[in-house]
């Protein structure tokens, strides 16, 4: 005897997907005639969400902090911009899992953090931006190990050289802004130049 089952309502807890697309504004902005490089370091974005008691999504990060590094960016017009990890909260995916305010604002947190890499390029046309993760973004593909394993990892077909489909910088379309996405926490570092050198294990100690 064989057995047909209908699913007739969809899962009621959304499937985390890309942030939108986001069209950058053409930017004019020559970089400084100097022989000094400039580098801006933005530490600990922590963009993420709640709920609170009447079930309204807001903010844990600070938007007016944002604006401010965003404007600092814009005015310095540097070579390059660092992101030194944990710009994502991702609570969610984290012993906070089963907080009820929490759940569901990982979506939320991507298209918030996609928008970000968008403002970022806007701010700094001409550098280089690297964003190196920290144990935040590492919530992700531990989140996915201990309770996906099989989904770990997958690309789209035919386009295997490209960031799995459930990572960070594909979710937060960082190839779209140029942004280079450093995994490998706590071990991930980048040199600023022949004598700078700034790692992930600097801000553990």
């Amino acid at each position: 005897m064989a057995f047909t089952i209908k699913q007739t309502t969809t899962p009621e807890w959304p499937v985390v997907k890309q942030g939108p697309k986001v069209a950058i504004p053409r930017n004019r902005v020559k970089p400084l005639e100097s022989e000094m490089k400039r580098c801006v370091i933005l530490p600990d974005a922590q963009i993420g969400y709640f709920r609170n008691r009447k079930g309204k999504m807001e903010p844990t990060h600070d938007e007016k902090a944002i604006a401010l590094a965003l404007e600092i960016t814009r005015l310095v017009r540097p070579d390059m911009v660092v992101l030194l990890g944990d710009n994502l909260d991702l609570p969610e995916l984290s012993k906070y899992r089963i907080t009820p305010p929490y759940q569901q604002t990982t979506q939320a947190t991507i298209d918030r953090a996609t928008v970000f890499c968008a403002e970022l390029r806007a701010a700094a046309p001409n550098a280089k931006i690297v964003w190196l993760a920290g144990n935040h973004e590492e919530r992700l593909p531990n989140h996915i190990l201990d309770n996906a394993r099989a989904a770990y990892g997958l690309r789209r077909g035919n386009i295997p050289d490209t960031w799995p489909v459930l990572s960070v910088p594909f979710l937060c379309r960082m190839e779209d802004f140029g942004v280079e996405y450093k995994e490998g926490y706590p071990a991930n570092h980048i040199w600023l130049n022949e004598q700078i050198h700034q790692a992930m294990d600097y801000l553990m100690k």
